[in-house]
């Protein structure tokens, strides 16, 4: 009798209940549950599959005579999740069975750079610069970013890693293995040496190419100079000072001025909710409910409504926002007593040659004396500032 070989070892008995073979040529183990089909689950946009090979390993033991081909193996996964290994067999010419192992890798694609250290994203084999020197620069380079926008990342956290990872490739682009470094560290000491932005669209924002392409973009209009002739259409007479509430003479009967700066303890109406109030150095911040926007009419559901453009509520409403009462004095007269008017000086010394043309420009708060000056701004004729103060209040003087 030969011996069997095992050619049926795998395939179930047709009678396995009641086979009286000794020994069978089939299978008599139990019979094992089909394993339902293995798909993988469709992935999010930002991935990609990518199948990784694992190179040919002798197998621990070699294969069976009687069981030439092996099953799948339990890979363990559970649910939809995709399997983590795929055995497939494979025989070399000497008859010993092998095992090549295929995994499914989830590559998912870098997002988008946030608030933190930025890392860069090259391949060692095509980079003419070792990436540790370039992460390293560009460590440098998110530090001195993070400190020049201390004042506008609030409004955007992710600002200072963007411009990092941007100006570093700005520099690779330009330079090479000899002359990186020494470029990244001019660059270090240009952002130093910027003037700190307060708001997103400042000159300071933005790589030193995109700084330098403005500026140089910028030198290429002329400054607009404006000539008196310029504005001769546009000069109001004293019957037009007046007559649009400029206060063109000091009346005898308004005093020296001054005697009066502040209205503390006085009742007045406040002007952005018409209540009266006494005016006090310390008022309740939750006192006034009031629009601080104006109202418009808008065309809505076919009728024509007012809305406020602070909240797009309809007019009449009690307000949208609250702070505390203030007010505001329009009498030439109480104007006086707040503060003198003061006439502007006579002619220049010898030698000194006046501005042709000057714009004034004042920014007020609102005060325990009405509003009050509290910055004034003077441009020449080409724009180009001349005067730029702060004022200080009169004595006596609170801001709400």
């Amino acid at each position: 009798m030969f011996a069997t070989q095992g050619l049926f070892a795998s395939t179930e008995c047709p009678e396995r209940e009641t086979c009286r073979r000794n020994p069978c040529p089939f299978s008599h183990k139990p019979p094992k549950l089909k394993s339902p089909p293995l798909s993988t689950p469709s992935l999010a946009p930002t991935s990609r599959t990518v199948p990784l090979t694992v190179p040919e390993t002798s197998s621990s033991a070699e294969a069976s005579s009687s069981n030439p081909a092996k099953r799948h193996a339990n890979d363990g996964s559970t649910g939809s999740s995709p399997p983590r290994k795929l055995l497939k067999a494979v025989t070399k010419g000497d008859g010993k069975a092998t095992a090549q192992t295929k995994a499914v890798v989830t590559m998912k694609s870098k997002p988008a750079p946030t608030a933190g250290p930025p890392v860069l994203q090259a391949t060692p084999a095509t980079s003419k610069i070792p990436l540790k020197d370039r992460q390293q620069m560009l460590g440098q380079l998110y530090t001195h970013f993070t400190t020049l926008y201390a004042q506008i990342l609030p409004r955007k956290p992710s600002l200072a890693s963007e411009h990092a990872l941007a100006q570093e490739v700005e520099i690779y682009n330009r330079t090479n293995a000899k002359t990186y470094r020494n470029a990244t560290i001019n660059v270090l000491l240009a952002i130093k040496k910027r003037t700190p932005p307060i708001n997103l669209a400042h000159p300071s924002v933005g790589t030193e190419g995109e700084v330098n392409a403005r500026a140089a973009a910028a030198k290429e209009y002329p400054a607009v100079q404006l000539i008196p002739e310029d504005l001769h259409s546009a000069l109001l007479t004293p019957e037009e000072l007046v007559k649009w509430g400029y206060v063109t003479t000091v009346l005898e009967g308004w005093g020296p001025g001054g005697e009066e700066p502040s209205e503390t303890g006085n009742e007045v109406k406040c002007e952005r909710c018409d209540q009266t109030f006494t005016v006090r150095p310390d008022p309740d911040t939750n006192e006034c409910q009031y629009h601080w926007g104006r109202i418009w009419n808008k065309k809505l559901e076919g009728k024509k409504k007012k809305i406020y453009t602070c909240c797009q509520l309809e007019h009449p409403h009690e307000g949208c926002t609250r702070g505390c009462h203030v007010f505001y004095e329009t009498d030439p007269a109480t104007l006086h007593k707040r503060h003198a008017f003061s006439p502007t000086e006579g002619p220049l010394e010898e030698g000194k040659q006046p501005l042709s043309i000057v714009a004034i420009d004042c920014e007020m708060i609102y005060t325990t004396a009405g509003m009050s000056v509290a910055r004034v701004s003077v441009v020449n004729a080409a724009g180009e500032a001349v005067f730029d103060e702060l004022i200080k209040s009169t004595p006596g003087v609170d801001v709400l």
